[in-house]
């Protein structure tokens, strides 16, 4: 847990915290709800956000870390909304980054039981604080910047990268095929991705709507309400730049993008390759990182099933709440109380930590886990296996993970990715830390088109 939740958590979730330079207003947002929603899923949250872009940004990492999210976010247990938005009461009203505290905002931080401001720097404007500090009192101090020290040098790695082919024929391939091209006839269309982003969320900076972005693009490329539409010509550029298609082709090619990006993450064959490395390296403590928690999950019951035993264990969010047992999987029960006698329950928090007494002991021998694991994750690692170059990078991880020591003599490194897609496009994009050397280096270069070359889930 990061310190700056913790601190919050610990004054019953109530307060204002200030984010050191090693995080960011997402990250908190992002963990704080990952702990309420891994508890209970009919909870409600305001997050109040100065612009929608960095809603944007928070909506992105929540639906990469678990998709569940998008169906919160549409039934409204998730708003995220601007300060001259209407305002809704929530369970939990979280505040990011504040530049003024308006007479609405102090009366919805007054209603809400638990509370969460964040800010990037030190507020020292009293006619802020003066409101805010009485209801979301401080709970830390900004740092003064100094570079922080690393619990060990970074250990080197020897990656091997594994490419996997898509038949263009099979029924995979044939969607990739129809995402792809969706994807280049939107960006021709729009000129660019930026440029679509705007027709989806509006252009923030310069406070223009989604829909005068629309009007502008089709003015720009002929349309008018008075096309002649007795010409084949502009029943063309109707179909392609009336404002209201422009909008829905941007959000709908959005949900390609998401949709391409889960084919290749999730491609099946990559589980039996994750299987065969996880075989081929049994003396060695294995992390694996998948893009989503539904393929961490696909992964580790594969991995059991095709051992016939459990050797793999689940480190992510996404896990159903199942009766307790301990380490030596013994069932728990209620010793006392109302419930005496009854199983306990053990929810995803619980099944994780878990899963890492029980890879410690050595009674297992690899957890699977989703792009973004858990920072209270403590263990040593000798071998990872990354199922998607969609993911962070090793060095990402080994300097999130702080809790995590990485084999100082060196870490074994698999890298999955499908074979001329953006998958092998971001492989070769990616920067290697020193010390990290590819022991099979390709000559073959990802044949994808640079302009279609788009990832919206980082």
């Amino acid at each position: 847990m990061l310190k700056e939740t913790k601190l919050w958590h610990d004054n019953r979730c109530v307060g204002t915290v200030v984010v050191d330079k090693d995080h960011t207003s997402t990250d908190i947002v992002v963990e704080v709800l990952n702990l309420v929603f891994t508890k209970q899923d009919n909870y409600t949250v305001t997050i109040i956000v100065n612009d929608l872009s960095i809603g944007g940004r928070i909506v992105d990492k929540l639906t990469n870390i678990d998709s569940k999210y998008r169906e919160l976010i549409k039934k409204c247990n998730i708003r995220i909304i601007t300060p001259n938005m209407p305002l809704y009461d929530a369970n939990l009203t979280i505040l990011v980054c504040p530049k003024t505290i308006t007479d609405g905002i102090r009366l919805i931080l007054e209603h809400s039981r638990f509370k969460l401001v964040i800010c990037d720097k030190l507020i020292t404007d009293v006619n802020i604080t003066k409101d805010l500090y009485k209801v979301c009192p401080l709970l830390n101090y900004v740092v003064k910047n100094e570079t922080k020290s690393k619990k060990y040098s970074s250990p080197p790695v020897e990656e091997e990268v594994i490419g996997i082919d898509i038949d263009p024929s099979s029924p995979t391939g044939i969607k990739l095929d129809k995402c792809d091209r969706y994807i280049e006839e939107s960006i021709n269309i729009f000129g660019d991705f930026p440029t679509m982003d705007k027709a989806r969320r509006g252009d923030v900076e310069h406070n223009i709507s989604a829909q005068d972005v629309c009007n502008q693009i089709a003015e720009v490329n002929g349309w008018t309400q008075s096309l002649d539409m007795s010409f084949p010509y502009n029943v063309q550029i109707d179909a392609m730049y009336n404002p209201n298609n422009l909008n829905e082709r941007a959000n709908q090619t959005y949900d390609v993008i998401r949709t391409r990006t889960e084919l290749l993450s999730t491609f099946p064959d990559k589980l039996d390759k994750v299987y065969e490395l996880v075989t081929n390296n049994k003396d060695a403590n294995i992390l694996i990182i998948s893009k989503t928690s539904d393929f961490a999950h696909a992964i580790a019951e594969y991995i059991n099933n095709k051992s016939q035993s459990f050797v793999c264990g689940e480190y992510h969010p996404n896990l159903e709440t199942i009766n307790a047992i301990d380490v030596d999987g013994n069932p728990v029960y209620y010793k006392s109380g109302l419930h005496s006698g009854e199983p306990k329950k053990m929810a995803a928090k619980a099944q994780m930590t878990l899963a890492n007494q029980l890879f410690n002991l050595g009674r297992i021998k690899a957890l699977s886990a989703n792009n973004a694991p858990n920072r209270d994750l403590s263990c040593q690692i000798d071998c990872m296996i990354i199922t998607s170059p969609l993911c962070e990078t090793i060095e990402d991880y080994m300097n999130r993970l702080n809790k995590v020591t990485f084999n100082p003599s060196g870490v074994k490194l698999y890298t999955l990715f499908i074979n001329d897609s953006i998958e092998e496009k971001r492989l070769n994009k990616r920067m290697l830390g020193k010390g990290h050397i590819i022991v099979n280096k390709r000559e073959k270069a990802a044949k994808y088109d640079e302009n279609n070359d788009v990832v919206i889930i980082d």
